[in-house]
């Protein structure tokens, strides 16, 4: 392992957060196997941050997430609670070993949908072996080295579908139902608080609590696995279901051994938060008490990010498509989790670019530190997918009107850019914001047949850059990180790409394969300290504070004293007036 490789672990806490780190798995794989296809021998992205090399047991490499699910019984279908890299065969043959007399019982399968079996069929293709410097740069010396072995993802994780589409809305029901790359057989812990048919009982935060006291040291015991072959680890990625008791649970791993064990690492909490039907004015208040019990202990040391499609936290019906982000070109079904977590996990990869790439000084806690300050770590982000501008324009013709009047400079910021955290206001002052363009083509930034070298506006492409977030965010001063591929689009990622990216020629030829579908798209990101979460909080505040008092021990359950949480809230209150704090956010 690479010294340099500065580690991060990811720990995915509950259902819907392990959807969304599916799909953020399954495009790392993607982009690894995009890499193999075109002979390319380093990429921007250092992978080895996040991935880990390993043997089986026979001997063979392993390239695998360095990722923990966290999930109840019943929620794996087909997937093996401990992978199946680590198999191997065993003799069936009884009859050599007993001689009483045998009643053989036909257990059913489980069903697998065609991604799984094409995985599955696929396992022994020796074609996917995949040499280790496609996956990080290497040291003149090391590259030597590596020449003499072979290190490989998983068979699951290279390109082997062909032109083969599958249709997954309607055959996806857990997460493990289109994951692509094998995991470590530590990588996931069942819960045993619940079964995933009956998660709505699990669904106060003290009953997450109360599931890590009992299974306590068996979780620590996998971090710590993970932690310990890491070199330089710079942090942790906590995507967790704060909406339920995984708010509980997760905050008791956080505050109970990651504190305590590495209180000087870099923490990113992302908060995933699905479309729900909340039915009923409990089901909405539990889930905000949870997930402002876990702000009031994720927020004392760590950065908490609120993601989710839905406009608002408070949606009391979500029937109404008008709830939910709208793109212009995308076509996903807000009901499916399969495809809302995509966007999400789209979001997640884009902004984590940073810190996990080749040549990059800055860490995750600095990345972090450089964003939030004192109490204000809580965080948004606004996404692009895809990042495309109308009419053949371009941002070097947006800002010098009278260069080409046959293109429209007239260009809706507003209609690009999508907030990914709910609740957000709309007016709002901003601190402080990192940028992440991905895929960026000369045609995007200066458009066709323009000799830029006669008109030098501007100095490089970040200037560029700078005023067209201006523009979009009314904010001035951004750092802004560039990458040259765009994102790679593979199965199994949803098909929500609207034809109208490509009859308006809105993407490049190389966006496009031969059969006419989006293989890869150039995404924008911008994650943002600003004055906007107030409106969040707000969501959160007005809803507990129409709990009646004497109601309150029903909705926080009897590991809390109702005088901690009245102290508590008072807390968040405090907390909501430093997001007022015109002199900060200016």
């Amino acid at each position: 392992m690479s010294s340099s490789a500065n580690e991060i672990i990811t720990l995915q806490f509950g259902h819907y957060a392990n959807f969304v780190g599916t799909h953020f798995w399954n495009i790392q794989t993607s982009t690894l196997s995009n890499l193999k296809q075109k002979k390319l021998k380093s990429n921007d992205t250092n992978y080895d941050a996040i991935f880990r090399e390993g043997k089986t047991l026979t001997n063979e490499s392993t390239y695998t997430p360095r990722v923990i699910f966290y999930d109840l019984k019943n929620s794996l279908n087909t997937l093996k609670s401990d992978g199946t890299l680590y198999d191997f065969k065993k003799s069936t043959n009884l009859s050599s070993t007993w001689l009483a007399d045998i009643n053989l019982y036909e257990v059913s399968t489980v069903h697998k949908n065609d991604f799984l079996n094409s995985l599955e069929n696929d396992k022994n293709n020796d074609s996917n072996k995949i040499e280790p410097h496609h996956c990080r740069k290497y040291t003149d010396d090391e590259e030597k080295k590596v020449d003499s072995k072979q290190s490989y993802l998983p068979s699951s994780s290279q390109n082997i579908f062909g032109k083969h589409r599958f249709k997954l809305d309607n055959e996806v029901n857990v997460w493990s139902d289109f994951l692509r790359p094998h995991l470590h057989p530590k990588s996931i812990e069942i819960i045993n608080a619940e079964f995933h048919d009956n998660a709505e009982a699990f669904d106060l935060f003290c009953l997450g609590s109360e599931a890590y006291c009992k299974q306590k040291y068996d979780i620590e015991d996998k971090i710590h696995f993970f932690t310990e072959e890491c070199d330089n680890l710079q942090g942790f990625h906590i995507l967790a279901d704060t909406y339920n008791a995984f708010s509980g649970f997760s905050v008791s791993v956080f505050e109970d051994y990651l504190l305590d064990e590495f209180p000087n690492k870099g923490c990113l909490v992302v908060n995933t938060f699905p479309r729900r039907a909340r039915k009923d004015f409990t089901t909405s208040v539990k889930s905000l008490i949870n997930t402002f019990l876990s702000y009031e202990s994720f927020l004392t040391s760590a950065s908490v990010l609120p993601l989710s499609t839905e406009n608002s936290l408070l949606q009391a019906n979500s029937s109404a498509s008008s709830s939910s982000v709208a793109y212009e070109h995308l076509n996903y079904n807000p009901n499916l989790p399969y495809h809302t977590s995509a966007l999400l996990a789209v979001g997640l990869d884009q902004l984590s670019l940073k810190y996990r790439s080749h040549g990059n000084s800055v860490c995750l806690k600095d990345y972090l530190s450089g964003l939030t300050f004192n109490t204000h770590k809580l965080l948004s982000l606004s996404l692009s997918l895809p990042f495309s501008l109308e009419n053949n324009s371009s941002l070097f013709r947006m800002f010098n009107p009278g260069i080409d009047k046959t293109h429209d400079s007239d260009v809706n910021f507003s209609s690009v850019f999508r907030s990914l955290s709910p609740g957000m206001c709309k007016n709002y002052k901003i601190s402080a914001q990192h940028a992440v363009f991905s895929g960026l083509t000369d045609q995007i930034m200066y458009g066709r047949n323009l000799d830029v070298s006669k008109l030098p506006r501007y100095a490089n492409k970040f200037e560029l850059l700078n005023e067209y977030l201006m523009r979009s965010f009314n904010y001035n001063s951004s750092t802004i990180e560039t990458f040259k591929n765009a994102m790679t689009i593979d199965e199994p990622f949803p098909h929500i790409f609207s034809p109208s990216l490509i009859h308006a020629n809105l993407l490049g030829p190389d966006n496009i394969d031969d059969d006419g579908y989006v293989n890869s798209v150039p995404v924008a990101s911008v994650l943002q300290n600003s004055s906007a979460v107030g409106g969040h909080l707000d969501e959160i505040l007005s809803t507990i504070e129409r709990v009646p008092r004497h109601s309150l021990r029903n909705f926080i359950g009897s590991c809390m004293e109702l005088d901690d949480f009245n102290a508590k809230l008072e807390n968040l209150r405090r907390f909501r007036q430093n997001y007022s704090d015109s002199d900060i956010f200016s």
